[in-house]
């Protein structure tokens, strides 16, 4: 079974740093991804979902990897040797600032509501699920509904859509975040714009089924938050501001968004997205917020319809009885 997803994201962001300052690009994100992955259920035949992928050409193993990183560097800088010295071996300078700028990232606002409130979090072993599989991101948990599951992540899409956390196939799959997306609790890349999790429509109930519930006012009016938590010990609290129904094919969610390309690129999908959202709530989402997408097929049409049902909600990183003290220690210094 092959697990090189890890080792690819460090080798992806370090080459992407190498052509980020050799050519002077300002942006360096994927720009084009499309995937068909199959979506089995229980009982019923599989249907064809559609999820986004990543484009680029799939690495698959890691002496590949450690070959592609200098070939990388001879054919970006082949004709400044003292640029190369420099990239592959950086200046106590060049340390510092990337010191620097992972300090400036960890200081991103960081509340407390959930804490304050008295909140009853999930006691979460994460050292014992990433012994058990190191691809776990994650734990998600919708009060009121079956949603109470860890949340993993491969080079792809397709491998946790039939796998379980023991690498077992299973048609009910995993939950999953999306390949292109950055690790939710990763200290040095900042969260992208928006952020994928797929988890199947099972008849039992059991998986993403339950987010079907938001459907309806009264459910999302008592259940108006879920809660991701990550394994450095902080959680997410999502307040949810849309739920869509969408065909598997709707531009607006299946094209490049992992990132908006600007702040009206940004208005124009939120304006979408409340404009056929099912629900009405009273967040408010602003171009600097995170948001997440829980994604399930939708059965109106029938099991060949071809629907999705995505819920929207906005990602404030939260406080918990695992960083408490940090916290008061936080409130002490101001």
């Amino acid at each position: 079974m092959k697990r090189v997803s890890k080792y690819y994201k460090k080798y992806k962001a370090h080459r992407n740093r190498l052509i980020l300052k050799t050519v002077g690009k300002a942006t360096a994100f994927i720009t084009s991804f499309a995937i068909v992955s199959s979506m089995a259920f229980h009982g019923v035949h599989g249907i064809k979902n559609l999820i986004i992928q990543n484009a680029t050409n799939e690495i698959e193993s890691e002496d590949q990897i450690e070959q592609n990183i200098p070939q990388e560097i001879t054919v970006d800088i082949s004709n400044d040797t003292t640029l190369q010295e420099e990239l592959i071996n950086p200046t106590e300078a060049e340390e510092e600032k990337e010191d620097e700028t992972v300090e400036e990232q960890n200081s991103y606002y960081i509340g407390s509501e959930l804490l304050d409130s008295g909140y009853e979090f999930k006691d979460i072993d994460f050292n014992s699920l990433i012994s058990q599989n190191e691809d776990v991101v994650g734990w998600i948990e919708i009060d009121n509904t079956s949603v109470n599951y860890p949340i993993l992540q491969d080079e792809d899409n397709e491998y946790y859509s039939h796998h379980d956390i023991n690498g077992n196939e299973k048609s009910n799959g995993s939950i999953f975040l999306d390949a292109n997306n950055e690790l939710l609790s990763n200290p040095t890349e900042e969260l992208d714009d928006l952020n994928f999790i797929y988890g199947h429509h099972m008849a039992n109930g059991s998986m993403f089924s339950s987010i079907c519930n938001y459907k309806k006012q009264s459910f999302v009016d008592e259940n108006p938050f879920f809660v991701i938590y990550t394994a450095d010990g902080y959680a997410y609290k999502c307040d949810i501001f849309a739920g869509v129904l969408l065909d598997g094919v709707t531009p607006h969610l299946y094209n490049n968004y992992q990132d908006f390309v600007s702040e009206k690129n940004f208005q124009e999908y939120i304006d979408y997205i409340k404009e056929n959202s099912m629900i009405s709530t009273d967040v408010e989402v602003s171009y600097e917020d995170k948001i997440v997408a829980l994604v399930t097929c939708s059965y109106e049409n029938g099991i060949n319809g071809n629907l999705r049902f995505v819920v929207f909600a906005t990602m404030t990183k939260q406080y918990t009885v695992e960083n408490e003290e940090e916290y008061r220690l936080m409130r002490t210094v101001k």
